[in-house]
């Protein structure tokens, strides 16, 4: 699923209160279900209407990472996406109920649900002209926005992997590894590969608390992201105890945890010779064959137990989640 997320990015979500917003409101009572706008990225806000009683929510805009309670399970929820002015809404905007798999919204950047379990947004705007501009990095001294650009010298234009580091830099997923460098072809670690699967998701808080394995430690920059992976069934470790976060993530490693996060879909055979049957990766490289995360190494190999790099790991990702 390739999409080419254009305009200007700002890394900041700006979200806002709107006017007309009354500073208290009774709840119905034993209120149980919150809507989070997560790190998305750009300029507008998220405003969620809802009818408690004979009174109608209406308008409510939330700031970035913050839960707003709902009252009820069966409320009946509107979320829309208004972008600022000179900006659109970008189609890597989603919402995503409970754990399930990411949701877009309608054509008129809104969506309706009907609360039965948490739900998260990550809403990015693109710029794409006009409007008032802005303050900060992001601006030239008239007040113009001007867009941001990736520039890392190690990434040539024209490498199949430069759309994906671009999306991937912007939406906060990764970083280089100097300012002027991303290193495409360093080996992605374990730790790096689900922290950055856990950025894409939109960084959601794990519910567990019990951390299975003695070699992370949850104030580490992955701790997180082990810890809701785990929660997720993405991954199970390399032992009952440990997870190996510095250990090269294989290709193998790389596309079964997409494939788990994606929830497991079913998809014909590959023609991969060097996937066996029996093998755990082979129905999640099937899957990624199919949905044309990969093109294999050739035609007809995967070269599962190779080390997956940089460039490969937010292709990857890009491939799958990057509209």
């Amino acid at each position: 699923m390739r999409t080419n997320t254009r305009g200007f990015i700002a890394k900041v979500l700006v979200l806002c209160l709107v006017v007309g917003l009354l500073p208290t409101l009774a709840l119905a009572s034993d209120p149980d279900h919150t809507i989070t706008a997560l790190n998305g990225s750009g300029s507008g806000r998220v405003e969620i209407s809802y009818t408690v009683g004979s009174d109608v929510v209406s308008n409510y805009a939330l700031t970035a990472n913050d839960p707003y309670t709902v009252a009820g399970t069966n409320t009946v929820v509107t979320i829309r996406l208004v972008p600022s002015s000179g900006y659109t809404v970008s189609n890597s905007s989603y919402y995503m109920i409970g754990n399930d798999t990411h949701r877009s919204f309608s054509a008129d950047n809104t969506a309706t649900v009907t609360m039965g379990a948490d739900v998260t947004v990550w809403a990015v705007f693109d710029y794409v002209g006009g409007g008032s501009g802005g303050s900060g990095s992001g601006t030239t001294g008239s007040g113009t926005t001007e867009e941001p650009t990736v520039s890392f010298t190690d990434i040539p234009t024209d490498a199949y992997y430069a759309d994906a580091v671009a999306w991937a830099v912007k939406l906060g997923i990764t970083e280089g590894t100097t300012d002027t460098t991303f290193s495409p072809e360093e080996a992605c670690s374990r730790a790096q590969m689900v922290t950055f699967l856990w950025r894409a998701a939109g960084k959601p808080n794990p519910d567990i608390t019990e951390n299975p394995f003695t070699d992370v430690d949850v104030n580490d920059y992955y701790g997180k992201a082990v810890l809701w992976a785990v929660e997720m069934g993405i991954t199970t470790g390399t032992s009952d105890t440990t997870f190996s976060p510095d250990a090269e993530c294989t290709r193998a490693q790389a596309v079964t945890f997409l494939y788990r996060y994606e929830k497991e879909p079913n998809a014909s055979a590959s023609d991969f010779s060097d996937v066996p049957a029996d093998a755990y990766y082979e129905a999640a490289v099937n899957w990624a064959a199919a949905t044309e995360v990969t093109n294999g190494t050739t035609n007809t190999t995967f070269s599962p137990e190779e080390t997956c790099t940089r460039g490969q790991v937010v292709t990857f990702l890009y491939r799958d989640m990057g509209d």
